[in-house]
């Protein structure tokens, strides 16, 4: 079977989906500060130029996957009010439920990420202005 050929839109999709996929386990790993631009690119089967090309910086990548945890969560959350849960069961056994595992990586992104903030003021700036967004949403 002939393998079909991406659309241009479809492999810059991908090329995005797999330097977030590299980001993420390089970022559990390693931390955001033991990560560099280098080994996610490397991780992805990508070039330096190619992560250029979807983001303008290591920080860029690190607060989309934060940003799309938080869209997994809330989607849980909306998915649980609107048709399984019961309207006795708690905001806290909801997020219990459908939040993320102290265990899971995206748990240790968000550590990650709290810690990083603490530490860099300018991805402080950054981290706030995200967690601003995410409350009105």
């Amino acid at each position: 079977m002939k393998k079909q050929r991406l659309t241009r839109e479809q492999s810059r999709e991908q090329t995005h989906r797999r330097l977030l996929d590299a980001g993420k386990e390089i970022f559990v790993k390693k931390g955001f500060v033991g990560a560099s631009i280098e080994s996610i690119a490397e991780a992805a089967g990508y070039t330096r130029g190619a992560f250029y090309s979807n983001f303008s910086s290591k920080s860029e990548l690190f607060l989309e996957l934060l940003r799309r945890d938080h869209e997994a969560i809330q989607a849980g959350l909306t998915s649980a009010f609107e048709g399984e849960a019961s309207t006795e069961m708690t905001a806290h056994e909801l997020l219990f439920r459908n939040g993320p595992s102290r265990e899971s990586e995206n748990s240790l992104l968000w550590i990650e990420a709290r810690l990083l903030a603490a530490r860099d003021a300018r991805f402080r700036e950054c981290f706030n202005a995200f967690l601003r967004e995410r409350s009105r949403s």
